[in-house]
């Protein structure tokens, strides 16, 4: 009895493969349709994120203060969102700024925080060519950054 059960088993069990099978083949080829996680034009993704507390003035006068953060994220439409948008610090494009153009943006932020901007740009200039950092792997990329700007 054991034994027949068995024979209706793995016949069952084929004709589910092959059906199986036969969904997903057509010939020696294999069917299978490229997938990509894509959206409809402008789908939003929406966080919102809030507290809110209750201050008791008196016994008749009370105020609420919410807090709230909403983050927007637009979802994929087209492939071609996946593909990160790559700038070249030393292209030719207009996004590449001058070294002179630089300095000037960094001379007029230090005038606006009152500090002399060309006196303490040629000085900081001066200190690295006098006593440049010393960059190793572990430095951090800000001193890295400071060492190719200021030199």
């Amino acid at each position: 009895m054991t034994s027949k059960k068995s024979k209706i088993c793995s016949t069952l069990f084929c004709i589910a493969v092959l059906f199986v099978m036969s969904k997903f083949c057509t010939g020696n080829q294999h069917v299978i349709s490229k997938r990509a996680l894509l959206f409809p034009r402008y789908t939003v993704l929406q966080l919102t994120v809030g507290m809110s507390f209750l201050i008791e003035l008196s016994k008749i006068r009370k105020v609420v203060w919410d807090n709230a953060y909403q983050q927007n994220f637009d979802l994929p439409y087209n492939l071609t969102n996946f593909m990160p948008i790559t700038y070249y610090a030393r292209s030719d494009g207009d996004i590449d700024i001058s070294r002179e153009t630089f300095y000037v943006y960094l001379m007029n932020t230090l005038d606006r925080l009152q500090l002399n901007g060309e006196q303490c740009l040629l000085r900081a200039i001066c200190e690295v060519a006098r006593t440049p950092f010393h960059i190793e792997k572990k430095n951090s990329v800000l001193e890295k950054i400071a060492q190719f700007v200021l030199t």
